[in-house]
């Protein structure tokens, strides 16, 4: 900008200054025709002297021309470097323009691919999640199965040996019932193996309660029902206090037609049916005490002479005092029967 600025100052005042200088030559030719007229003879020294003046004077016009050029020259170089500049730029700038518009397109593109490679993936590790998934649950299932079949041979093994003779064999087999099953596990053709046990092999009596407690655990079934309705005709079984313990809560949590009947026959097939009675009461009421209602019902029960209703009646009050069912129990046969003292 100070090159624009110092060759715009130089041409606009190169043509005064050669106005001036064309000024000043005719002046001095004047004076020098008009010295001439006046003393040619005088003073040739003069003339001299404006003729050199004449020569400077065409010496700085030749000059002025030649540096009027030099500053012309020096402009159209510096447009032309200017436009070769504004060229190079439009190029840079399109270049630029280009670069973006392929980036406007490739980027898109890109993204777009780059996003269905990231689906792809995302479900091709959906789909081995779901496979491994599968393929861990059906592993899981077949070990399951193994192992429930295992076990289920084991048990069969242990309860033949239980019928064996007394040795080793049969004492790991009781061992093993009682650590490794629990109730729900036992098949119904084992329960019945079960049933045959404990009515047809001498065992110790805790062995015999530990089978039993199977046939109670293993909720409602057919051999659970024979077992415990028909206890009174084993008197091995019937005289062991846990067994007949399994019975009571047995039947009178069962929805066996003839429960009162079949607990009744167990409490009059005692050696001492009051105490029995009131025994039963105890563990009766424990989970089933709405059934002591229909116990006090029972005139096969509560008419027999070995029984002191009067006990009984007592042990009912207390058991059912400050409860609802209260009021069911004072309108039943056995507490509208006359008492008996002991």
């Amino acid at each position: 900008m100070k090159f624009l600025f110092v060759a715009y100052i130089v041409v606009m005042w190169l043509p005064l200054l050669s106005t001036e200088a064309k000024g000043q030559e005719a002046s001095f030719s004047r004076a020098t025709i008009t010295s001439q007229k006046k003393s040619d003879p005088k003073d040739e020294s003069l003339k001299n002297s404006v003729d050199s003046l004449q020569n400077s004077v065409k010496a700085l016009q030749e000059e002025v021309t030649t540096l009027r050029g030099s500053v012309y020259k020096s402009a159209e170089d510096f447009v032309e470097k200017q436009n070769a500049l504004l060229g190079d730029l439009n190029i840079v700038f399109l270049g630029l323009g280009i670069v973006v518009a392929i980036a406007g397109i490739a980027i898109p593109l890109f993204q777009s691919r780059r996003l269905k490679v990231l689906e792809n993936l995302t479900s091709l590790q959906e789909q081995r999640s779901k496979k491994a998934e599968s393929d861990y649950n059906l592993l899981k299932e077949q070990m399951s199965q193994n192992l429930a079949e295992t076990k289920r041979r084991r048990v069969d093994r242990a309860f033949e040996n239980l019928k064996g003779p007394q040795g080793s064999l049969r004492e790991e087999a009781f061992d093993y019932l009682s650590r490794y099953v629990y109730p729900g596990d036992l098949e119904e053709y084992q329960l019945l193996s079960v049933k045959s046990i404990l009515r047809e092999t001498q065992l110790p009596e805790r062995w015999r309660e530990k089978l039993a407690s199977f046939l109670l655990d293993n909720g409602r079934n057919p051999h659970s029902d024979d077992f415990f309705s028909s206890i009174v005709l084993y008197p091995e079984l019937l005289a062991i206090r846990t067994v007949r313990y399994y019975a009571y809560k047995y039947l009178s949590m069962s929805n066996l037609g003839q429960k009162v009947r079949h607990i009744s026959t167990l409490i009059l097939a005692s050696s001492n049916p009051t105490e029995e009675y009131m025994q039963a009461i105890d563990w009766i009421s424990s989970d089933s005490k709405p059934f002591l209602i229909d116990l006090a019902e029972s005139r096969a029960l509560n008419q027999d002479s070995r029984i002191n209703t009067k006990r009984i009646i007592e042990k009912l009050r207390g058991t059912f005092a400050n409860d609802p069912l209260n009021d069911r129990l004072n309108n039943t046969f056995l507490l509208n029967l006359p008492q008996k003292s002991d």
